[in-house]
């Protein structure tokens, strides 16, 4: 077992929790972790609730779904704050739960994990980073996709003015064309990260490389 999300909201969690996990509890297996909270102001859950906000952004409530293996995970919010968020619960209801290749890109326990992975039976990938105390620029290629193929990319990531403690729910979200030969750089707060989802399909929402 390990604290899972709901320590979060009783404050017994630091913003690093999730960078030390891969490192520990899932060495020996997959676990249960609920994520995907879009709602992390925990006075809009309980007024009285003694501590304003969870450590951890939106986007990288996201990206445990992606560092964090588990074949059962969760849509641990409330429904009604899944449909005042769409844009991001588009993540939760498409990533897979279980996986046919995962490559650790980057690791530091207590500061990143940044983890690709290939869904079970297909060719499409997902990336997540979680940080720690620090903020983090995570830089990788996609060298890890197969040549030839023009995938369609989805990001969601901090905004500029995102914080765990002070703009939760800052975020932004981006796609482009991209192959094995491009690179990514994206900026992570503290407590925070991204999500990305690198599909053959064109895409959320889309039926072809060309997005259309």
């Amino acid at each position: 077992a390990a604290r899972g999300q709901e320590f979060d909201s009783f404050g017994h969690v630091n913003t690093f929790h999730t960078t030390v996990l891969p490192f520990t509890r899932l060495i020996g297996g997959p676990m249960d972790y609920t994520p995907g909270i879009v709602e992390p102001n925990l006075k809009s859950w309980n007024p009285k609730h003694p501590k304003t906000f969870m450590s951890s952004t939106v986007s990288r409530q996201l990206a445990l779904y992606v560092v964090m293996a588990s074949p059962f995970q969760m849509a641990a919010d409330l429904p009604e704050h899944y449909e005042r968020n769409q844009d991001l619960f588009e993540f939760i209801r498409e990533v897979p739960v279980d996986w046919s290749k995962s490559i650790y890109l980057s690791a530091e326990p207590g500061d990143h994990v940044l983890t690709a992975r290939r869904g079970k039976g297909t060719d499409d990938w997902y990336v997540g980073c979680s940080v720690g105390e620090k903020p983090y620029v995570a830089k990788f290629g996609l060298g890890f996709l197969k040549r030839g193929v023009t995938y369609w990319a989805k990001l969601w990531a901090d905004s500029a003015d995102a914080s765990w403690n002070g703009n939760p729910k800052g975020h932004v979200i981006s796609e482009r064309k991209v192959t094995a030969d491009d690179a990514f750089e994206v900026p992570c707060v503290a407590g925070g990260g991204f999500a990305l989802a690198i599909r053959t399909d064109g895409g959320f929402g889309r039926t072809g490389d060309d997005g259309q």
